[in-house]
């Protein structure tokens, strides 16, 4: 399984490294790695090389690379939004792609920031025909709250500590630091309006997009039952395009070998059934 760099784009350059199958290509769509937060392209845990070369090692290409600015990238001058540049520097990489492999379909993977781009390129260039999201946009409903506190209400453990905290609370220690030495992060994740991301996605569906999320339990309990996140969106047609998976014990970069390896085999098994169906259809409709 050969592995090539590319430098993409002008005048800014982007690292990108390519997973090539050996032998001939297939007609299925390329892959794509994005970055997470402030990870460069080894992903979390050493997650992206993981997922690239497993799906190239399965006879697909697939590329990882570093947006501008993160890991081996250059920095790109300009006010422009983040969310704006990925998806450009998205679009770039899946050019270098098409003219240099003659890959003409692409799906996007990512974790957190990553999914978020993943999504917005999706709503933004027809070539995208799945995106596989961990952690993405989801939001806390009725049933989240039943699903939540219902079985708190009846242990004793946690009206204890509801107690304590209440008529006995303790001082922060974080109060007691200097402001000027308290490090504020580098990265906030804003949800945009629920109703946003629904119309979003109908968009994406009606256009045959491919969608899995798979959810992991390291997101400060955010995701608390398996089709939370259809439920948020309900009025969004997604038939038999929306796999969910949810992993309760699996952290939110998935430090975990057992969950490294079952992720990465629950991508490929989705994009091998669902994906390069898509791809077929189109291509005979186009």
């Amino acid at each position: 399984m050969p592995e090539r760099i590319a430098r993409i784009g002008a005048p800014t350059a982007l690292t990108c490294l390519v997973s090539e199958p050996q032998g001939e290509f297939s007609a299925a769509p390329g892959v794509i790695l994005l970055n997470s937060g402030v990870m460069h392209h080894i992903g979390t845990c050493r997650m992206s090389v993981r997922i690239c070369r497993a799906f190239a090692n399965a006879g697909y290409l697939a590329a990882r690379f570093d947006l501008s600015g993160l890991g081996d990238s250059e920095s790109r001058s300009g006010t422009e939004p983040f969310a704006l540049v990925a998806q450009r520097e998205v679009s770039e990489v899946m050019d270098f792609l098409q003219q240099n492999y003659d890959i003409t379909r692409f799906v996007l993977i990512g974790l957190c920031s990553g999914a978020d781009a993943a999504y917005e390129t999706a709503l933004k260039d027809d070539r995208v025909v799945g995106i596989c999201q961990l952690d993405a946009y989801v939001y806390r409903n009725l049933r989240y709250y039943i699903h939540y506190y219902l079985p708190r209400v009846i242990k004793l453990d946690v009206w204890r500590r509801f107690l304590k905290r209440t008529f006995f609370p303790e001082k922060n220690g974080v109060d007691l630091i200097d402001e000027e030495f308290i490090e504020l992060p580098s990265y906030i994740r804003i949800f945009p309006p629920r109703a946003e991301i629904e119309a979003g996605l109908t968009r994406l569906v009606n256009r045959g997009v491919e969608l899995y999320n798979i959810f992991t339990g390291g997101q400060d309990d955010v995701v608390i039952y398996p089709d939370q996140y259809s439920d948020n969106f309900k009025s969004v047609p997604f038939k038999d395009q929306l796999k969910l998976d949810l992993y309760a014990d699996c952290s939110h970069i998935v430090m975990e070998p057992v969950y490294q390896q079952k992720i990465v085999a629950d991508m490929l098994i989705w994009f091998e059934q669902r994906c390069q169906k898509v791809t077929t259809d189109r291509i005979t409709n186009d």
